[in-house]
């Protein structure tokens, strides 16, 4: 079983590739207006060129269905190569055409190696060996088979198919089964499926006539056998003796019971419970039980459900749901809502309590555990303008796994592209209503001038901060003062003053160095050799910062400006 797959690691829907296939567009564009191309000998060719690029590059961005990564790999390839064309195109007069063809063909190879140093893309190649060994799984159908052992529940051929059919997926992947009943004779089943329609209804039991001629099929010698019966062989005098002296392994499964239950004795057993395997905190997930009922048909009982403690006593209040009892070889299933209140490991129990009457009570109850973890952190990122910082941050945000992203870019005037998901559902616009914007844990607020921010959105984002939100501002030429943001909800919200609108900023370069107060705090840890003075390990020197007047009274600074007021 092999499998293919094509991904691109660098780019997403907006990225570079996008500026460079708009800045290739507007090259075509100069060169033809300054050309004067619709004069050019070649016009028809140069012309068909221009629309081509330009409307290739128009259409690639403004329709969603096309503006991904592995369209714009191929997009950018041939934008590139139409330019160099109508580059040298210009220069057909002026070199021979030998000259000509080499410099274009060799342009042209330069972009094919490149545009993929650009996007990164990988090529992975899953190999998964094809099963070789064969499985003879042998399944018992005589009449003793179609005996219930529990009233009203399932035959012993239908339990047979019924634990069966969830295992064949793994046994095709490992190996080549093959699927046979028998009885006083063998039939080879054409598929599985066939064993749920098959009737138990053999004459005699013959194990080792069904199993000797089952290995008789098999022409590899590393067959492996699965017996499936219920033991009461009435034909062949030593079963054990002759199996045991095959050299073919036989794995015998056992089903029934060496005497079938009293049709009149009433049980009620809670057999099985199915939830995810992690709860989100303050999510409400379901859990599913099965229960089989025997003699206790139309009689109405409580499921429950609880928390309990490590000696199995019920904490809390239960969850109750109402079942009216009804006899079904596959059980009934009930669906009990759950929501954990805190992160942790959680034991639960789910039980009916004990009826009148019934034989045993031990199967009434069922515990389990799950744990409960916090959902994934939701960040809304908001940049007023395409630079390195939000290249870099929303790669770096996107690729935690812990971290749900959604993006809001300003691509012209006030138009934002939107992107990435929050709840798993796509994000689309900027929230509009208190609810929308609580669905944020943290919102970055990058190089985007206030105007793009109307007074209403700011009260909803402030509202959000003080029940408990994050607010991060990203320096830049319009944010903090310089955005205008003085006197509004968000400066409000941050922990320092904005400073005015005409606020300078400081241009010099530098590394930022730790306070006494960054040292110490979780959000600065592991930095201190990186950021404290006279460190041994350097960084690339910032190359200025927003300057503000100070900080509010209550705010820790955590990494300065040496030297410099506001910074």
């Amino acid at each position: 079983m092999t499998q293919w797959s094509f991904d691109i690691l660098r780019q997403g829907s907006w990225d570079l590739w996008t500026l460079v296939c708009l800045m290739a567009s507007g090259v075509l564009v100069v060169y033809a207006l300054t050309g004067k191309a619709w004069h050019s000998p070649r016009r028809t060719l140069v012309l068909a060129l221009l629309a081509v690029g330009v409307g290739g590059t128009l259409l690639v961005i403004a329709l969603p269905p096309l503006r991904n990564a592995k369209v714009g790999l191929v997009w950018t390839f041939l934008l590139l190569c139409i330019l160099s064309l109508t580059f040298y195109l210009n220069l057909q007069t002026q070199l021979t055409p030998a000259r000509w063809r080499t410099l274009l063909g060799l342009r042209l190879v330069a972009l094919a190696l490149l545009v993929p140093m650009l996007f990164e893309p990988v090529v992975r190649y899953v190999a998964r060996p094809k099963p070789e060994r064969p499985l003879i799984v042998l399944v018992d159908t005589s009449a003793s088979m179609s005996f219930p052992d529990v009233q009203n529940g399932p035959t012993r051929l239908q339990s047979v198919w019924q634990s069966l059919r969830g295992q064949l997926p793994a046994l095709k992947d490992h190996f080549i089964p093959t699927f046979y009943t028998f009885a006083d004779g063998l039939t080879e089943l054409k598929t599985p499926d066939q064993l749920g329609a098959t009737q138990p209804d053999g004459r005699s039991t013959d194990i080792v006539n069904g199993v000797a001629k089952a290995l008789a099929a098999s022409t590899r010698e590393d067959a492996q056998v699965i017996l499936i019966t219920d033991g009461i062989d009435n034909a062949s005098p030593d079963v054990a003796g002759v199996i045991s002296a095959s050299r073919r392994p036989i794995h015998t499964v056992r089903v029934g019971s060496d005497q079938a239950e009293p049709t009149a004795m009433a049980n009620l057993s809670v057999d099985d419970v199915q939830a995810d395997d992690d709860f989100v905190v303050n999510h409400e997930s379901k859990v599913k039980a099965t229960l089989h009922a025997a003699g206790l048909a139309n009689r109405v009982v409580d499921v429950k459900m609880a928390e309990a403690d490590a000696s199995g006593k019920v904490v809390g209040t239960p969850v109750v749901k109402k079942l009216v009892l009804q006899p079904s070889p596959g059980g009934q299933v009930v669906e009990l809502p759950y929501k954990p209140t805190r992160v942790g490991v959680h034991r639960l129990a789910v039980w009916v309590d004990p009826i009148a009457g019934e034989r045993s009570t031990i199967d009434n109850r069922q515990e389990f555990q799950g744990l409960a973890i916090d959902p994934r952190l939701k960040v809304l990122y908001v940049e007023g303008r395409v630079r390195p910082e939000y290249r870099e941050l929303s790669r770096a945000l996107s690729r935690d796994p812990n971290i749900e992203l959604a993006t809001l870019l300003r691509i012209q005037n006030d138009r934002f592209a939107a992107g990435g998901f929050v709840e798993g559902v796509a994000f689309k616009e900027m929230p509009k209503t208190l609810e929308q914007w609580k669905k944020f844990d943290v919102v970055i607020l990058g190089d985007l001038d206030s105007s793009f921010l109307p007074r209403p959105q700011q009260a909803l984002l402030e509202a959000t901060i003080q029940a408990g939100g994050g607010l991060l501002m990203v320096g830049g030429q319009n944010s903090l003062g310089p955005g205008g943001y003085k006197d509004t909800a968000i400066e409000k919200a941050l922990p320092v003053f904005v400073g005015e609108l005409n606020a300078p900023q400081e241009k010099t370069p530098f590394v930022p160095n730790l306070t006494d107060d960054g040292k110490s705090h979780p959000a600065m840890e592991n930095l201190a050799e990186w950021l404290a003075s006279g460190s041994f390990k350097k960084l690339p020197d910032l190359r200025g910062n927003v300057v503000v007047p100070k900080a509010k009274s209550g705010a820790q600074v955590l990494i300065i400006h040496e030297g410099k007021k506001g910074a």
